[in-house]
């Protein structure tokens, strides 16, 4: 299986893996469905030229739009005008009107499926920050029990291992950034809770330590390319909504909660995932500089989980008792994101297929 016709390599191109990451827009994307290849179509023209209309609605079942190829890369086009943009899109399309309308029908689509699976949040609120931080460890435990982990660890080959660093590669080369939506909606502890977050996650000031740069050099330790989205036509929308979820509740200041909420059950399940994940880099024979990566995010997650629980939830929901439900609607969508990971990937891999969509070369007509 080749994931890259010409993967980089350590020096190749002049480009020292470990300098800051490509800022470029990110290439735009093949269509998946009706919706995408209206938004695309509109996205090529002017703001002020295009008109949006009926063929941007989505009309699949409410149950199918977490993982539906179509609705997340339509979202991930809408949301990723936020961030840096997309190639020979102009930059006005990111406060377009109709298109955040259009945006925010997605959007209520997407978190009606989310709350048939886990529960809305006003039935999910809590009595305390303690029993909200209980309902955490349950949303964390379930991500720490991920069978998808366990077979990485024990069991996948060099191409199963590269491919999951290509699912992860969408949220993890912006490590970082889709939690600070929250800073300036946060204050007190929570805030200085998430300061001290952000801060371990942008290497304390210093460039080689951030794990969006530590996590480059893993990819190209694998022969991966570690361009900004160069494998987003490869990936399916369940990796997708990885980063669309936390975009959506950043992004939607009412989500303040739940972006809390999902933050702290990642910080609480990502030990025994990165070692387990750690331990197949070493199994496979992966080099000691890519596995950089793994030496700090297991340094530092004990002292990542007290800031996460204690000051960053415990301090948000004394202030916010109201928002409780949020916060473990939160937690709970991130255990939902793994498990929809896990049975996208384990079924195929066990039948000897890739879990990527095929390369564009790869399709026919």
């Amino acid at each position: 299986m080749t994931l890259a016709a010409n993967p980089p390599r350590p020096g190749q191109d002049g480009r020292d893996p470990l300098r800051p990451g490509d800022d470029a827009p990110v290439p735009l994307p093949r269509p998946r469905g009706p919706v995408s290849a209206a938004l695309l179509d509109a996205l090529r023209r002017r703001p002020w030229e295009a008109r949006l209309g009926d063929d941007l609605w989505w009309n699949g079942a409410i149950a199918d739009a977490a993982t539906d190829d179509d609705l997340q890369l339509a979202l991930f086009c809408g949301y990723e005008l936020h961030y840096r943009g997309l190639d020979g899109v102009a930059e006005e399309w990111e406060w377009q009107p109709d298109l955040l309308r259009v945006r925010h029908e997605w959007e209520q689509v997407l978190l009606a499926g989310l709350e048939s699976e886990v529960g809305a949040p006003h039935s999910l609120q809590q009595r305390s920050p303690e029993a909200t931080v209980g309902r955490l460890r349950e949303a964390a435990r379930r991500e720490r029990d991920s069978a998808l982990s366990e077979h990485v660890m024990r069991e996948a080959d060099a191409d199963q291992l590269r491919e999951l660093l290509i699912h992860r590669s969408i949220a993890e080369l912006r490590a970082g950034d889709l939690y600070s939506w929250a800073l300036p909606r946060v204050s007190g502890s929570t805030k200085a809770a998430l300061v001290g977050l952000q801060a371990q996650t942008w290497g304390m000031g210093r460039l080689p330590l951030m794990h969006a740069e530590l996590f480059r050099s893993l990819m190209v330790s694998w022969q991966l390319d570690p361009g900004n989205g160069r494998y987003l036509d490869r990936v399916p929308g369940v990796t997708l909504l990885a980063t669309n979820l936390l975009t959506l509740f950043g992004v939607n200041r009412r989500w303040r909660g739940a972006l809390l909420g999902h933050l702290a059950a990642t910080e609480m399940s990502s030990w025994l995932l990165n070692a387990r994940l750690a331990h197949a880099h070493k199994r496979l024979g992966g080099s000691d500089a890519g596995g950089g990566y793994f030496h700090e995010q297991l340094r530092g997650d004990a002292n990542r989980e007290e800031l996460a629980t204690t000051e960053l939830v415990g301090g948000f929901v004394t202030q916010h008792p109201a928002l409780s439900g949020d916060v473990v609607f939160g937690a709970n969508c991130a255990a939902l994101v793994q498990d929809l990971l896990s049975a996208h990937l384990l079924p195929r891999w066990r039948s000897g297929l890739s879990s990527l969509r095929p390369a564009p070369s790869d399709r026919t007509g």
